[in-house]
């Protein structure tokens, strides 16, 4: 019996170590299966991670085309219009161009009037109106007779019997100045006979003229021409009229106006190099305008080099961008890109400076106004699939310092073609002058770009 059972207990046993090395072995099997889908898995993730591609694109800009009459100005600068106007510049390939023809070379003198904004019809600007201490009084641009004056009105009343005005402008003067002639016509008025009612006309710290009115009522209209061709001297010279305006006993009323104010001065200038013209052109933008791209359709007669320039509202320069040679007598296309940097105010400025060894024509026969503006309830991003396959898109986020926005977008993408996702609308618009990320969630990676909107 004792046999028996023992050989019960070792049989017992040994079922069991069977079982248990099955159930390992199962286990084993089991983890290989496993870990071989797992590392197919993978490969196959890697493969899409691998092939997938997206490409984003980023637009807040409106697209227009201006005419050039609608929206441009010119000024010849150096040579002579001889055909057409700006109106020529409209259409290009038809028989109607602007015309220029170079000015001779050979020194001479050169005349100009250095004062800006001589008869106030652009109110006080390049001018610096200013009320003296003790501040009784003020500057104004009133129209008289039809015409535009400079006006400075102080009303005195005891204790503060005096006003003091000044009004300035800044000239930049050349060398080799021949002649130089400053003229003005002014008008004064009292209501009540003055202690002491001057004006002064200085240049930088010199009085050059000075005149004083002690009668009740006005002086009528006075014309001064002053030859300051030895008070000139090369560089940046302040021209400024002084008022002063005294009553001591009663209130009183002074008034003094200026207007018609020049500074008219001859220069001898060298020789140029070859025969140059100069044309300058000022394109009146839209608000908002982020960016501009500009064509132009030329031709000249002769060998000639161009050079175009475009104003720098920050460094307050004409900045060179664009230089070209032609031998002449060949239509051909300039195109130039205007950042935003080279245009902060709402007047793009740019200067076609053109120069040859021989007399020479140009013709201008059309300029291409594209203008971006800043759009910032129209945005949108651009998301287009360059992969082999379909692509399932998430979501997009928008990140700038201080917001994250996220935009459910979960559609399917097929290769090459194009999603238009909108980032902002009329009651979420983009913010000037800032930086954003844009990320967008696909279901193997995400991608980003980047872009910052104009300060405009």
């Amino acid at each position: 019996m004792e046999d028996k059972g023992q050989a019960s207990v070792v049989g017992g046993l040994f079922a069991i170590v069977m079982v248990i090395l099955l159930f390992l072995s199962m286990t084993y099997a089991q983890l290989k299966y496993i870990e071989i889908m797992r590392e197919a898995y993978q490969k196959v993730r890697l493969k899409d991670v691998i092939n997938e591609s997206l490409e984003l694109e980023v637009n807040y800009t409106i697209h227009t085309r201006m005419l050039a009459s609608s929206v441009t100005t010119y000024e010849v600068i150096i040579g002579t219009l001889v055909g057409g106007n700006v109106y020529s510049l409209n259409y290009a390939n038809d028989d109607d161009h602007m015309i220029i023809e170079s000015k001779g070379s050979g020194g001479g003198i050169l005349e100009e009037n250095l004062i800006k904004n001589s008869e106030f019809d652009e109110d006080f600007n390049y001018w610096d109106p200013k009320v003296e201490s003790p501040g009784v009084g003020e500057w104004n641009v009133v129209t008289v007779g039809g015409d535009n004056v400079a006006e400075f009105y102080a009303y005195t009343k005891p204790p503060t019997a005096t006003a003091k005005g000044s009004l300035s402008q800044e000239v930049e003067v050349g060398s080799n100045v021949q002649e130089a002639i400053l003229s003005f016509d002014f008008w004064m008025y009292a209501s009540r006979k003055p202690s002491l009612f001057k004006l002064l006309v200085f240049i930088d710290n010199k009085v050059i003229f000075e005149y004083e009115w002690d009668h009740l009522g006005s002086s009528g209209w006075i014309h001064k021409e002053i030859d300051v061709t030895s008070d000139l001297e090369p560089g940046t010279r302040t021209i400024k009229f002084f008022i002063q305006c005294t009553r001591r006993k009663r209130s009183t009323v002074f008034k003094v106006r200026l207007d018609s104010i020049t500074l008219n001065v001859k220069r001898m200038v060298a020789p140029y190099l070859g025969n140059v013209i100069v044309v300058k052109y000022n394109i009146d933008l839209p608000p908002l305008t982020s960016s501009a791209y500009l064509e132009l359709l030329i031709m000249t007669n002769a060998a000639a080099r161009i050079d175009i320039y475009v104003f720098d509202y920050e460094k307050e320069v004409f900045e060179l961008v664009k230089g070209v040679f032609t031998d002449g007598d060949d239509w051909f296309w300039i195109d130039i890109n205007v950042t935003e940097l080279q245009r902060l105010e709402d007047v793009l400025k740019f200067m076609i400076y053109l120069i040859s060894n021989n007399p020479i024509e140009l013709r201008i026969d059309y300029l291409s106004i594209n203008l971006y503006i800043f759009n910032p309830g129209g945005a949108y991003v651009k998301i287009k699939n360059l992969s082999s396959s379909a692509t399932y898109i998430i979501s997009l986020w928008l990140i700038n310092a201080t917001h994250h926005t996220r935009f459910s977008v979960e559609e399917y993408l097929d290769v090459n073609m194009t999603l238009i996702v909108p980032i902002s609308n009329s009651t979420f618009l983009l913010s000037k002058g800032c930086e954003y990320k844009v990320r967008v969630w696909s279901k193997v990676r995400s991608y980003e770009i980047l872009f910052e909107t104009p300060k405009v």
